[in-house]
């Protein structure tokens, strides 16, 4: 029965990875082919809707996701899960007869609205999974899915009605709606006693104010420098290299590519001990790969920056994510996390208008510049959140970084 109940569980941790893969394809699908979609769909100028769209959007998720995080505490995650996969089919379906993009935003809005909570899939299996491994499984699914997306993107956009791609998304959710309910009474849930998850309500944080806010600022830094190049991407190809629209999307996923075949060697990479200063070396190599992006002109020379880039990407943000899910308590990490992803969303959130500012005064390879400047600052933070750990850590400290001769 024991082995019953343990495959069971392990199932049902295989379902919550596969709702948060198709959360995350379903995001990237046409992302990076707005401009063009919203041109093709609604003859309109997509460079320039395109910004604020990603904004309105970034603004919706930037808000709900910290109300699914204290309402997780109160209601538990399955439930959010399932209210999320509940009602994006409907969703989904209503996308793909939007006949307007004012229409196709609201409805977006609020599809991602719901769909936010299902964030919160991945601290609750860093909190009952292992925070360094499920950290590196993450970077695998996340990069697996932003590949199969793109490509898939790219073959959606060569359809006369590209749209359409909604209906067969809303089928899926209600597949997965339906098996999440199923498996509804073997899906993870935090380790701890009622008692001990009212008392970390209360905390909120499991860590100290400053070095909270220190990782928050690596995050803003390391999110916007990376994502700010992505907007008009594919566009700066098709300009700079004369790609077409499929080469465009291979080189958009080339670092995604890169992540996976390094996968077999992060669980070395990445521990619990050097998780935090190998982040420190993965933020500054990619600043200088965004450098190298900026500077070339040779398409060969770019898509090998592109793979290097790649290779760090994955490997840094698991540190970084491994860093902070180590220094959680049992029971606050999904609060905790949504609230360290306001941070995250914030950076999205700018994103697409620093590009969007960048590009049209100095033309579409100056975000990747931009990009490279703003890493540097979440070099910066890391670096420094080293110092603190280092600190807190020390025989001469304890109690979040008091001195033990001030205690006693």
């Amino acid at each position: 029965m024991s082995s019953s109940n343990s495959a069971g569980s392990a199932a049902a941790r295989r379902l919550l990875c596969l709702c948060l893969f198709v959360s995350i394809f379903s995001e990237v699908l046409l992302s990076p082919f707005y401009p063009q979609f919203f041109e093709k769909v609604f003859s309109i100028n997509g460079t320039a809707f395109t910004g604020f769209f990603i904004f309105a959007c970034r603004l919706a998720v930037m808000i709900s996701t910290p109300i699914w995080g204290k309402l997780s505490q109160k209601i538990g995650t399955s439930r959010l899960f399932l209210i999320a996969l509940g009602c994006s089919p409907f969703f989904s379906g209503a996308l793909a007869f939007a006949n307007t993009p004012a229409l196709f935003l609201f409805i977006t809005v609020l599809m991602l609205t719901v769909k936010s909570s299902l964030l919160l899939i991945y601290p609750l299996l860093a909190e009952t999974n292992g925070a360094a491994s499920t950290s590196r499984h993450y970077q695998l699914l996340f990069h697996g899915a932003i590949i199969s997306a793109s490509i898939c993107g790219a073959v959606v956009m060569m359809h006369q009605s590209p749209e359409r791609v909604f209906l067969l998304l809303a089928l899926i959710d209600a597949l997965l709606f339906l098996l999440l309910w199923v498996s509804r009474a073997k899906l993870p849930v935090s380790p701890v006693r009622i008692e001990k998850k009212r008392k970390f309500q209360r905390a909120g944080l499991g860590i100290p104010v400053v070095m909270f806010f220190l990782f928050g600022a690596a995050v803003f830094a390391f999110h916007l420098g990376n994502n700010v190049i992505r907007p008009y991407f594919t566009l700066y190809a098709e300009n700079t290299f004369f790609t077409e629209t499929f080469m465009s999307s291979i080189l958009f996923m080339l670092p995604n590519a890169a992540a996976l075949l390094v996968m077999p060697w992060m669980h070395k990479w990445v521990t619990k001990n050097n998780a935090l200063s190998f982040s420190v070396l993965a933020v500054f190599i990619l600043s200088v790969t965004l450098f190298i992006q900026w500077g070339v002109s040779a398409l060969w020379l770019f898509a090998a920056a592109r793979v290097l880039y790649g290779v760090f990407l994955a490997s840094g943000q698991a540190a970084i994510d491994a860093s902070f899910f180590h220094r959680q308590n049992a029971g606050n990490t999904s609060y905790a996390y949504s609230l360290l992803l306001l941070f995250q969303n914030a950076a999205l959130l700018t994103a697409p208008l620093a590009a969007a500012y960048t590009a049209s005064a100095a033309g579409h390879a100056v975000p990747f510049l931009a990009g490279a400047l703003i890493l540097m600052g979440a070099f910066a933070a890391l670096y420094h959140l080293s110092g603190e750990n280092q600190k807190i850590e020390s025989p001469y400290y304890s109690n979040a970084g008091k001195r033990k001769e001030d205690i006693t």
